[in-house]
């Protein structure tokens, strides 16, 4: 819906760079294929030709160089020039928060989660903002207090309810998914129709039905459209870390955007120690 209004504006005026690079990161929210890539570098180029001084480009840019190029300086850069020409722009302190918490620099993180408060207090993309900070710190009570405030500024506000699902995981409160599954249909949030046979399996210990499960949901995904750290996690709920390394290595090699914050999931804690984690965060040029 969101690239039907991006087709839109750009058809009242082609020479609209915003419209122009905002498009292209919506498409890289469905799917980060090869050709998908492509085309958002293609027109994001196109974009700062057009309008070098829009900050809102500069921000898309940093956006990609960060999400799918894993260009670190280059996507600081990108971002910290945004900020400099719109530093009104919720979401490119937005955006700059999330690279500071892959780069584990959490103060630097929160400083601009705060901003980013003060400027847009009533999108929901601010108290779920703080919620996955507070995911982040284990603190899962925090989490569900901040998604509370998102879904009563939209209720059906879907990455609410997608971290609701990672907290009440890593939490391994099992009672509460079957209303919060329910409350997702009613909205109109796709549920993976596996993910309540993979519930049921974990929490009550059935671990090769969970793994064949994670398995099959595996294998009926486009592997471009951020699945693996999320099964991978899956895997280390039910205790098995040789899956879940096989599951962060795909994510690696897919760029997987949560797994650049594997680091600040509590799923992953107890992979610290291990050499393959290390070496998966080496690839990506991150801090171990």
């Amino acid at each position: 819906m969101a690239i039907q209004y991006y087709d839109q504006a750009l058809a009242l005026d082609p020479t609209f760079a915003p419209a122009l690079a905002s498009r292209a990161s919506a498409l890289l929210l469905i799917t980060e294929s090869p050709d998908t890539v492509a085309m958002a570098r293609t027109a994001i180029a196109k974009a700062l030709e057009q309008d070098p001084m829009s900050g809102e480009v500069h921000a898309q840019y940093g956006k990609l160089l960060f999400e799918t190029d894993w260009d670190w300086p280059g996507a600081e850069r990108e971002l910290e020039r945004a900020i400099e020409l719109n530093p009104n722009d919720a979401d490119a302190h937005h955006e700059y928060a999330h690279l500071l918490v892959a780069l584990g620099r959490m103060k630097e993180a929160r400083e601009q989660s705060d901003v980013m408060a003060a400027l847009d207090p009533l999108a929901p993309a601010t108290p779920h903002h703080q919620a996955w900070m507070a995911y982040a710190k284990g603190d899962f009570a925090g989490a569900r207090n901040e998604e509370r405030k998102a879904l009563a500024l939209d209720h059906s506000y879907e990455a609410s309810f997608v971290l609701l699902v990672d907290v009440e995981q890593a939490a391994r409160n099992w009672s509460a998914f079957p209303p919060l599954l329910e409350q997702m249909k009613a909205v109109g949030i796709p549920v993976d129709p596996e993910l309540p046979r993979l519930v049921d399996a974990a929490g009550h210990g059935r671990t090769q039905d969970a793994i064949q499960t994670i398995r099959e949901m595996g294998s009926s995904r486009d592997p471009y459209t951020w699945a693996f750290t999320e099964l991978a996690a899956w895997s280390m709920t039910v205790s098995r870390r040789d899956e879940a390394f096989a599951w962060l290595d795909s994510a690696r090699v897919h760029r997987d955007y949560n797994l650049l914050f594997i680091n600040h999931d509590p799923n992953f804690a107890s992979l610290k120690s291990d050499p393959r984690y290390a070496a998966i965060r080496g690839a990506m040029k991150l801090p171990k």
